[in-house]
């Protein structure tokens, strides 16, 4: 890895290490990671351009700019990261950094020459930066419920940014400039919009809206344009609206690969969910046994309830993905994994079997202790069953399906894209862009790759 320049700011040191990502030096393993970062994102976006809101936004859009393939990037880094965020599919490495920063790459590559080399870098890179973001505050951000604000929007404004600075060889002074302005323009991520009743516009704050804001302020750096580059450790900038406090070492750490620990997405709902999925479908319940249930606790940290907390039955798809007791009521009764028709099709399901019954008798018990030497506070859960005859069954999840030390194998996300995927083309369509996109490292130009990406996002639009 590069040395660390300490003597400027947070976000030039962030600008120094990501310019100096020299990709014969990165490991293979990165560069391996990176392509899968960009396969499970593009599975996602696909997928994601089939749900009715998708098609509602495109449509905006498309009455604004025209045709889809005049599009500016901004635009259609705005449209893929909206898509791509629908299912909550898309991975948490950084928050949820893939969805900002492969979004804004690929509105990149569609528009100029870039090779796969110079893409996979980006990716590395703007994953790299935003997880040094996330990674100095995680376990210190301030409740929902005082800054009314989710952080992961701002980091990957700022990833996204540093992706497409590296893809364009910018110096360090312009990639600083670059992401300052990019954390400027995110403007606010409302945590009622994500968590609470957001309507539909939700899928913007976590991929569209960072994603297009890095793009224009990329082209804003390279004409000369500046940010504040102290925005990250001022006493009055990002980290203080967002945390409690951070730690300044892990964004200056220039020896850790954050990619090689990813954390995938085997469940379409809100990762806070992960952990309790997995605990209540480990208990195997019976018919009988679910018949018998009298009461369930699901023992999370504290500020899970802010979050997934929800009463009654899910009011939307989005509300659903991030209901804990009607995704755990699932769990319990055999359905997994979470499905994105098991939340797309909620109001039926919810009304089948003991579904509404059993996510009435959830109780989220506050326990931040229950965390205490995990590496992520959300993938840790503890779910217990009491029946009405006396008799209690408990399961706890330290590390759900797809998290770091319980990861999806390169074959999982392979076959996770090709379901995602082979509704909108063929399922031998859907293995053949798999195979190119693992490849991609070796591409000469992307731009054939990202069109055909597209063009099958196009195809989704003219079947409505």
């Amino acid at each position: 890895m590069n040395e660390p320049n300490n003597t400027g700011t947070l976000l030039e040191s962030l600008a120094h290490y990501a310019n100096r990502l020299d990709p014969g030096s990165v490991p293979q393993s990165v560069h391996e990671q990176a392509a899968l970062c960009l396969l499970d994102t593009v599975g996602c976006i696909v997928a994601g351009s089939r749900v009715a809101e998708s098609g509602l936004l495109f449509d905006a859009e498309a009455k604004r700019y025209g045709a889809f393939e005049a599009w500016p990037a901004e635009v259609t880094a705005r449209v893929l990261g909206y898509f791509g965020d629908t299912l909550e599919l898309n991975d948490l490495i950084g928050g949820h950094s893939s969805i900002g920063v492969v979004t804004a790459a690929l509105a990149a590559g569609r528009d100029r020459k870039i090779s796969g080399e110079e893409l996979l870098t980006g990716i590395v890179a703007g994953t790299e930066v935003t997880a040094r973001l996330y990674e100095s505050a995680v376990g210190r951000f301030k409740r929902y419920s005082e800054g009314g604000s989710v952080m992961v929007s701002y980091f990957n404004a700022v990833g996204a940014a540093a992706a497409l600075s590296v893809m364009s060889s910018f110096d360090d002074t312009t990639t600083t400039n670059a992401m300052a302005i990019a954390a400027s323009m995110n403007s606010w991520c409302p945590a009622e919009v994500i968590f609470g009743q957001g309507g539909t516009i939700k899928p913007m704050l976590f991929g569209g809206n960072p994603a297009a804001c890095a793009v224009l302020a990329a082209g804003y750096a390279a004409e000369g344009l500046t940010g504040p580059r102290g925005i990250i450790e001022s006493p009055i900038g990002m980290m203080a609206g967002l945390a409690t406090s951070f730690d300044p070492s892990k964004i200056l750490d220039t020896e850790r690969w954050y990619i090689t620990a990813p954390q995938r997405k085997m469940h379409a709902a809100c990762g806070y969910t992960h952990s309790s999925i997995d605990a209540a479908g480990s208990l195997h319940l019976s018919v009988e046994e679910q018949g018998r249930v009298e009461s369930i606790d699901v023992a999370v940290p504290a500020f899970f309830k802010e979050a997934v907390g929800k009463e009654g039955r899910p009011k939307s798809a989005n509300d659903a993905r991030f209901h804990l007791g009607y995704v755990v009521s699932l769990a319990l009764q055999g359905l997994y994994p979470i499905l994105p028709e098991h939340t797309e099709d909620f109001d039926r399901i919810f009304g089948q079997g003991l579904t509404a019954s059993l996510s009435d008798k959830v109780r989220i018990v506050p326990n931040d202790g229950i965390a205490a030497g995990g590496s992520k506070p959300y993938n840790i859960a503890r779910v217990t069953v009491h029946f009405n005859d006396g008799e209690q069954r408990s399961q706890t999840c330290t590390s759900p399906i797809g998290s770091s030390e319980n990861p999806m194998s390169g074959d999982d996300v392979v076959n996770k894209f090709i379901r995602l995927v082979s509704p909108a083309a063929s399922e031998e369509t859907a293995v053949e862009l798999a195979e190119r996109i693992l490849k991609i490292g070796t591409a000469a130009d992307v731009r054939p790759i990202s069109e055909a990406v597209l063009e099958l996002v196009r195809q989704e639009m003219v079947k409505r």
